[in-house]
């Protein structure tokens, strides 16, 4: 019973990353050859090793950004260096077929993070991987996506797709932005479609990185569908847009965090939440004493 739970979260950052090796060692002959060649290109020699268990089967939560860390660490911790300067696109393997070997060992998610990856190849074989794996992501709870331009905005859009077929029990939406203009338009409908799937969505996080056109923000009526489950929404860096103001129909919205957002925004919601948190470099007096006056819980900062 100890090997499973030992092994639902290898990846945070509290973990040695010796386990390394043990996903490389479950991998097909062909890919264990691809693994040996691409890491003899930094000197590494490998032997693999039969795996008592089928280790990659017990993961429950996964986060990219972390797996790219913890194989950064091993092969740092191979070369008895502290720092690896070419980790590069050569090493996108030595991603790539540990999170293939995830989908397909029967694992079942509750935790996802996909971050903006130069390493993770989402070609044709992964996406079939993902059509022929559902169980891989039917029980998610959690999904963090890190919507940035070089990850490949159709690939977010596909994979999106994909997951709102099988995935409706997402409990948290966590979405970074930051991409060009040019390349947003195609997302929208994509996400849309994907929250309204969606059954019982509790918490909404969007962060704004990068000043993206307001029309971005029309994803932020699909939370309509959401209006008796919501109860946080976190808006990070937004720019002032009237399509907040279906926030106002969410009846079960307890907690607003406004940071770093166009303070405007704050006239256009009107709900009676009960904690409402505000972070910015300038407070609107006008507005702070409007929102004062009602019933709420509130926290300010005010950064230097």
């Amino acid at each position: 019973m100890s090997i499973p739970i030992l092994w639902e979260d290898p990846f945070s950052i509290k973990q040695s990353s010796l386990f390394i090796p043990i996903y490389f060692s479950s991998l097909d002959e062909d890919e264990k050859l691809t693994v040996k060649e691409c890491l003899k290109v930094f000197g590494i020699n490998m032997e693999f090793s039969n795996p008592l268990f089928d280790y990659a089967r017990f993961l429950r939560i996964l986060n990219i950004c972390q797996l790219e860390i913890k194989v950064y660490e091993w092969m740092c911790l191979k070369l008895n260096i502290l720092n690896l300067y070419d980790f590069d696109l050569r090493t996108t393997p030595l991603i790539t077929l540990p999170f293939k070997l995830f989908l397909e060992s029967g694992a079942i998610l509750h935790e996802f993070g996909l971050y903006n990856s130069e390493f993770l190849r989402f070609e044709l074989e992964i996406f079939h991987s993902l059509e022929q794996n559902v169980q891989f992501y039917s029980r998610l709870q959690h999904l963090s996506l890190d919507i940035i331009s070089n990850f490949g905005i159709e690939n977010i859009a596909k994979l999106l797709r994909v997951l709102a077929k099988n995935t409706t029990k997402i409990i948290a939406l966590r979405l970074e932005v930051c991409t060009y203009a040019e390349l947003i338009h195609t997302l929208p409908p994509a996400l849309i479609h994907f929250i309204k799937s969606q059954e019982q969505l509790r918490k909404f996080i969007l962060n704004d990185r990068n000043n993206c056109p307001t029309e971005f923000y029309s994803i932020i009526s699909a939370s309509e569908s959401q209006k008796d489950t919501l109860q946080e929404v976190i808006l990070d860096g937004c720019a002032f847009s009237a399509k907040f103001e279906v926030l106002n129909n969410c009846k079960n919205l307890e907690t607003l965090r406004i940071l770093d957002c166009d303070m405007k925004l704050l006239k256009i919601l009107d709900y009676n939440i009960s904690t409402l948190e505000i972070s910015y470099y300038q407070i609107n007096v006008p507005i702070t004493v409007q929102i004062f006056r009602k019933d709420w819980h509130i926290t300010t900062t005010i950064k230097n």
